[in-house]
């Protein structure tokens, strides 16, 4: 599979890269997004992030340099953390 990567001023974003229709997703440069990245939320991502794919929800804000391995699902059943 050949993936095309779209710059933007240091915004690197995967022609798989998506978007869920009416949210909000704000980059702060330089950030990479290599292949599949489904965002479902509205959601913050910090500078020097490195995301290869995934989907994220229900997630605020994804801080500075963070690396989001292949596949990882974030924010996608809430859980108990009163035990925790």
């Amino acid at each position: 599979m050949t993936v095309k990567i779209i710059e933007m001023n240091e915004i690197k974003l995967s022609k798989y890269y998506k978007q869920k229709k009416g949210t909000r997703i704000i980059f702060e440069a330089p950030i990479e997004i290599v292949s599949n990245a489904n965002f479902l939320s509205n959601v913050r991502v910090g500078a020097f992030t490195y995301i290869v794919s995934g989907r994220i929800r229900g997630l605020n804000v994804l801080g500075r340099y963070c690396s989001i391995a292949n596949d990882v699902k974030i924010g996608e059943i809430n859980h108990p953390i009163s035990s925790a």
